[in-house]
């Protein structure tokens, strides 16, 4: 590329800051972050994430080492491994191998992921890593170390899809666009083959995932890395836009300083997809930039004293507590999960409240089954709807485990919002035995949600326990 294509491609002015922080206002720019982002320091050197995970993931294979000033990637050394010994070496050793690689380094979030997280404006971020180092940051930022953020991963057999449109998003949610970290094979990208395979099934899925491919599509993306190389980043935008690029009317943007030597993708874009934006800068930098700007603009995060409720992630955690509520009483709901969350407990409830149906109660059966805990909140509002109300089947539900219980194990824990006479209360039979707990407006006091801790701590030891066999 001449000098002079180098200029115009770079020379950014004010009017494009100032355009592209509205869109970010707007909630209009997904970024795309590529592992340029992620850096570590080693020994006082400043250092790719990726490459310091693939030379001790050399290591760990038994490959011979090299100095970390080399461009060594997780493709090479699944490369080097599989040839080594054909006969013994198998690929699906690698994502265990690096799993653990990653758990023994255990980086922080780099510095460039949270000032991304401090742009509170940036709702829905992909990520082309497997990390959890992006999530991480938002969570520290955002929530002051509770996990807020939902995450989302695509996978070739089973890809997640937002659970509503981009724009009813309560959550600030991560996408792995190449997979999460897992010991499983196939669950994300480490070879070259694996991006191969990813980028072909993600081509084929835009039907199972709507939401996904409607936020991509609607809004505009903000590359920030060279995620891609040439074909694979023509193809992504292809799959992403759902036309083609000749026809594309809102603008995209591609920011990395390998896009220099890049010619033939840059002539490609500036051909056949005019309205892509490229700014050939260091991706740090541009962030810098970026987060800098917008500070100027709208002020650091607030550090509240009062810590923000966290929508519960559409799908259950292991070990949770499972909270049951009339929909009219959901403002005291979401402070008593905000005031368990700050306690360190972690806690669900059906928030959207889905359409009944078989689905909806063999997904509801199973939560309350998994749950730890069952807190069914009690209030003026339950006590006028009797029938056909969701709050009573996950009541009825929990009563039929409860029967079958041990009933020294403590698994129903009723609170009541209101000052009401147990003794008139319309609840299941399980539920008269217990002790019920009155948090006015859902605030729970300190020694309730140590109570909780406790008994939740006991459940997860009782379920640890093997069973044992009684023997006439």
């Amino acid at each position: 590329m001449t000098e002079s294509n180098n200029q115009e491609l770079a020379g950014w002015d004010e009017r494009d800051w100032e355009d592209l922080l509205d869109d970010v206002v707007d909630r209009s720019i997904i970024p795309i972050v590529g592992s340029e982002l992620l850096t570590i320091e080693v020994e006082g050197a400043k250092f790719p994430l990726y490459r310091v995970l693939a030379e001790k993931l050399a290591q760990r294979l038994r490959l011979p080492a090299k100095p970390l000033r080399d461009s060594r990637t997780l493709n090479n050394v699944v490369c080097d491994y599989v040839s080594a010994d054909r006969t013994r070496n198998t690929i699906d050793r690698v994502y265990g191998r690096l799993c653990e690689v990653f758990a023994e380094l255990a980086p922080e979030p780099p510095p460039t992921l949270v000032k991304l997280a401090e742009i509170r404006h940036l709702q829905l971020f992909l990520t082309t890593t497997p990390d959890p180092l992006l999530r991480n940051a938002i969570n520290s930022v955002r929530f002051g170390g509770v996990d807020g953020t939902a995450t989302l991963s695509f996978t070739p057999r089973e890809p997640d899809d937002l659970p509503r449109q981009y724009s009813s998003l309560e959550s600030p949610t991560v996408y792995h666009l190449l997979g999460s970290l897992s010991k499983i094979p196939d669950q994300f990208v480490v070879s070259d083959e694996d991006l191969l395979e990813f980028f072909f099934r993600l081509q084929g899925a835009a039907n199972r995932l709507p939401n996904f491919f409607d936020a991509l599509g609607d809004n505009h993306l903000l590359f920030l890395g060279g995620t891609f190389s040439d074909w694979l980043a023509r193809l992504f935008l292809r799959t992403a836009k759902r036309l083609r690029l000749s026809e594309k009317k809102s603008y995209d943007l591609l920011t990395a300083d390998g896009l220099e030597s890049d010619a033939n993708l840059v002539l490609f874009l500036r051909t056949f997809a005019s309205k892509t934006r490229i700014e050939i800068r260091d991706p740090i930098a541009f962030v810098d930039e970026l987060h800098r700007r917008w500070i100027a603009r709208h002020g650091s995060l607030p550090r509240a004293g009062t810590p923000p409720y966290i929508p519960p992630p559409s799908r259950m955690p292991n070990d949770a507590i499972f909270i049951s509520y009339a929909s009219e009483d959901i403002e005291a709901v979401r402070r008593l999960k905000t005031a368990l969350d700050t306690a360190g407990l972690p806690v669900w409830f059906d928030k959207d409240h889905l359409m009944a149906g078989s689905d909806w109660e063999d997904e509801i059966e199973r939560n309350i089954q998994r749950s730890i805990l069952f807190l069914p909140v009690i209030s003026n509002h339950t006590q006028k709807f009797l029938h056909n109300v969701y709050f009573r089947a996950e009541w009825n539900f929990a009563d039929t485990i409860a029967r079958r219980s041990d009933q020294s194990a403590a698994f129903i824990v009723p609170v009541m919002l209101d000052a009401l006479p147990q003794d008139a209360l319309f609840v299941p039979t399980s539920f008269r035995r217990k002790q019920f707990e009155h948090i006015p407006q859902g605030v729970p006091s300190p020694e309730f949600a140590e109570q909780l801790r406790h008994l939740s701590d006991a459940a997860k030891e009782r379920r640890r326990r093997p069973t044992e066999l009684v023997t006439p």
